[in-house]
């Protein structure tokens, strides 16, 4: 385009941009200092012009001619500034994406771990779909893509990252496919610093293709029975089978082979049996593998068939610390005390510290069931030191014929919330087991939170004769 202006013909576009140049110069050379109309035209105006047709409405018409061409300068000057902030608003914006990977890949490299993951998890909860973790693993990819350019005599198909990234990761958490489908396409499969591994409901880690040297703890959502495979060297591991048929033989043999194991946590959550499980073979004999603790969650109307043979199935554990938590468990047909002791040969819960927390469970009373359960476990755990209930159990001590030797290892015992509590059972284990006991011998404390049919009168009377080992609170508050 050419036109036809005050200052001769050309392209506005070049004109514009000598015109700026210019100004730009003498602004230079000025620094901004001469305030005069000089600084500002190109050509300058003469002084006797340089006023405004409404400071001189009788201004001679030669100053129009001045005033135009100022006029056609600034427009001219300022449309080339425009276009030139255009244009490098765009390379600015090219330059910022550009950039972006460089400074990831620094930021990897020298950020300390803790920092890095903290970033990672705040990006991740503030976008949705897995965005963040996409823009993630392709940046990775990337910057592994420029590493393996780097090293050109590797081999054309080693998609591995360099050691200091992949590599300083110590914990994993996968909650989705698409998280797993991305670590796959990224080629990530040795992480030889990698301490935890946790993969969700919807995610699969098939441990026989990735290099795990120092993980022990797994924490896993289980799927079917193909699912119990682990990695031998763990010594912590975490299984949430969630609304699922459950056939416990198999996981036994798996976590059988699990030799350095410490920590055990399994959760059954609207689980069934499956319709033909396969026999329980006792390859290890009761109570022969030691472990620190043993944690089972059964929630939301799991089979109590699953259970007892659960129960049965762990039974060659002998764990420091107990911890079970079973909700909702509405049968009609068996009691919590059921759970635990179907024949006289079963010991299950067996640990020095036990703790059985139940809510919202059943409660029917049957004409037979295998025994009161703190003398149940007494009975079958020499070893018990501390037992706490938390929630309603049908009886805890068989009165009349109890065997109080039984209860020799006994030092703690707790009872909160325990609505069938009897006052008479409270009443046998503190005079049976902290009345004229030597120093150190005995019931050490005896705690009594929230009991329904224990009496504020009792207790008081009882702390009388017992002393400060027994601790009680009438409401449940902290």
């Amino acid at each position: 385009m050419v036109v036809q202006g005050i200052y001769g013909t050309g392209n506005p576009r070049t004109i514009g941009l000598d015109r700026l140049i210019a100004l730009l110069t003498r602004l230079k050379s000025f620094e901004f200092q001469n305030p005069s109309a000089d600084l500002w035209n190109d050509e300058p105006v003469h002084a006797s012009h340089q006023t405004t047709l409404s400071d001189a409405p009788n201004a001679n018409h030669d100053l129009l001619p001045d005033l135009l061409r100022s006029l056609e300068e600034s427009k001219a000057c300022m449309a080339a500034l425009n276009e030139v902030w255009d244009h490098l608003r765009r390379r600015i914006c090219c330059l910022q994406k550009a950039c972006t990977p460089f400074v990831l890949e620094k930021g990897i490299r020298t950020l300390p771990d803790e920092i890095l993951s903290d970033i990672f998890e705040a990006g991740h909860r503030m976008t949705e779909g897995w965005t963040f973790a996409k823009s993630f693993f392709i940046s990775l990819g990337h910057i592994g893509s420029r590493s393996i350019d780097r090293r050109r005599h590797r081999k054309r198909n080693d998609t591995t990252l360099p050691p200091n990234l992949v590599h300083r990761w110590s914990r994993l958490q996968i909650y989705s496919a698409v998280a797993n489908h991305l670590i796959e396409e990224g080629g990530f499969t040795s992480f030889p610093r990698l301490l935890y591994l946790c993969n969700a409901w919807n995610t699969t880690i098939k441990m026989s293709k990735h290099t795990l040297p120092l993980l022990f703890s797994h924490s896993k959502r289980i799927k079917v029975p193909s699912d119990y495979i682990f990695l031998a060297q763990l010594t912590s591991l975490e299984l949430l089978h969630d609304d699922t048929a459950v056939d416990v033989a198999p996981l036994m043999r798996a976590l059988h082979s699990l030799k350095n194991l410490k920590i055990l946590s399994l959760t059954f959550d609207g689980c069934s049996e499956v319709d033909d499980p396969q026999e329980i073979i006792d390859m290890l004999g009761n109570h022969s593998v030691a472990i620190d603790t043993l944690q089972i969650a059964i929630l939301n109307g799991t089979s109590p068939d699953l259970i007892i043979s659960l129960y049965k199935g762990l039974q060659y554990l002998s764990p420091s610390a107990v911890h079970i938590h079973m909700e909702d468990i509405d049968d009609e047909e068996h009691d919590l005390e059921e759970f635990f002791f179907t024949l006289p040969e079963d010991s299950f819960p067996y640990g020095s510290t036990i703790t059985i927390h139940a809510s919202r469970t059943k409660e029917i009373n049957l004409a037979w069931w295998p025994g009161p359960i703190l003398t149940g476990i007494v009975e079958r755990c020499q070893i018990a030191h501390t037992v706490h209930f938390d929630g309603p159990t049908v009886s805890f001590i068989k009165s009349g014929s109890t065997d109080w030797r039984r209860f020799a290892s006994l030092r703690h015992v707790r009872f909160k919330s325990c609505d069938h509590l009897t006052e008479p059972e409270v009443d046998d284990l503190a005079r049976n087991l902290m009345c004229g006991k030597a120093e150190g011998a005995g019931l050490q404390t005896l705690e009594i939170f929230s009991c329904r049919m224990i009496s504020e009168e009792f207790l008081v009377e009882l702390g009388d004769a017992v002393g400060p080992k027994l601790k009680w609170k009438m409401c449940d508050c902290d």
